[in-house]
């Protein structure tokens, strides 16, 4: 059956807690703002629960939180900023939930350790963030299946270390960006289900590490060159 009530307050009172894990379980209810108490926290972890609310702002003061997934719940609202600004953040998995609102325009000034944004299945608008470029370690980036707008950032072929990008169904428009071919250790690529036009860049062929290439119900035009793979 799993673990069922709710996540008390009182919670916030375990001041040397470094990891929590209460996933896949039927709590309910929503988040204390006391958790922002367990400031030795490195790892959060309560996916797939029925947790409802908005996330507190105070989570922004788990500045040794490495780990935050609440993903696979009923949170509502928008992102606050201050999840933005946890500095030794490296996996941040808030998918699966009814979040809405903008991503913030210094999306990474504040977390220049990420590795892993995803966001999907929820409700965010606005624009990619142009200040994207700055997650130099950004490895995994999934937004897809939200009501994002605009183009994708033209810098994005700045990450060199990511190896998915997920930005399927939104309303994304323009051209996908050919310095994309600059992410050289990409392995995943699914953009389909956007307004995306114009020629597909020849440098998508030249992804020698490509295993998924996604590029369907677009307005795209032209052709794939070649892929070379490399094997590992």
């Amino acid at each position: 059956m799993g673990l069922v009530g709710m996540i008390l307050p009182e919670m916030g009172n375990l001041s040397f807690l470094s990891f929590l894990n209460i996933s896949h379980n039927k709590f309910h209810g929503s988040l204390p703002f006391e958790l922002g108490h367990l400031r030795h926290l490195k790892v959060m972890s309560m996916r797939v629960n029925d947790i409802s609310g908005e996330i507190p702002s105070t989570l922004g003061m788990l500045q040794e939180l490495q780990h935050l997934n609440i993903g696979y719940n009923s949170l509502t609202g928008s992102i606050p900023l201050a999840i933005f600004n946890m500095s030794s953040l490296q996996i941040m998995r808030l998918g699966d939930n009814d979040l809405t609102g903008n991503l913030p325009d210094n999306l990474c000034n504040g977390i220049k350790s990420i590795k892993e944004i995803n966001l999907p299945n929820n409700y965010l608008t606005g624009k990619i963030p142009l200040n994207l470029a700055s997650c130099r370690y950004l490895q995994v980036l999934v937004l897809g299946h939200n009501n994002l707008t605009g183009k994708i950032p033209e810098n994005i072929g700045e990450l060199s270390m990511l190896e998915e990008l997920y930005l399927y169904s939104n309303q994304l428009t323009g051209n996908i960006p050919s310095n994309l071919s600059n992410c050289r250790r990409l392995q995943i690529l699914a953009l389909s289900s956007n307004v995306l036009s114009g020629q597909i860049p020849e440098g998508i062929g030249r992804l020698s590490f490509i295993q998924g290439l996604d590029l369907g119900r677009n307005h795209l035009t032209g052709m794939v060159h070649y892929i070379s793979y490399k094997y590992k």
